[in-house]
């Protein structure tokens, strides 16, 4: 149970990473058109749209760790189910008794 928890906390930190290295690689660009007015003319109050911005981003990388931590932990837990099971058949499949060989007599 320890180790299985350890590698869920260890796929979820891994997927935590990775998600936040897309968010901050796609995130400017993604809040630049969520913010772009539809004519495309920035007439703003821009202390309102520095904090506004500030906190996109903050949410952006929040929901894009987690999110990446909870991709990482189905695809792993679902990878090492599969697996297991390989291995187990494949283990079966040597110790299973061959169907007995005809004497032809």
């Amino acid at each position: 149970m320890k180790k299985s928890l350890q590698r869920v906390a260890l796929l979820f930190a891994v997927g935590g990473f990775v998600g936040d290295v897309v968010a901050m690689a796609l995130g400017p660009r993604a809040i630049a058109w969520y913010h772009t007015p539809g004519l495309g003319q920035a007439l703003c109050q821009c202390e309102d749209v520095t904090r506004e911005t500030a906190a996109w981003i903050i949410k952006l990388q929040l929901v894009a760790t987690v999110g990446g931590g909870a991709l990482f932990v189905v695809v792993g837990v679902i990878g090492s189910l599969v697996w297991r099971r390989r291995s187990q058949a494949a283990a079966l499949a040597l110790v299973s008794p061959s169907p007995p060989a005809d004497s032809g007599g």
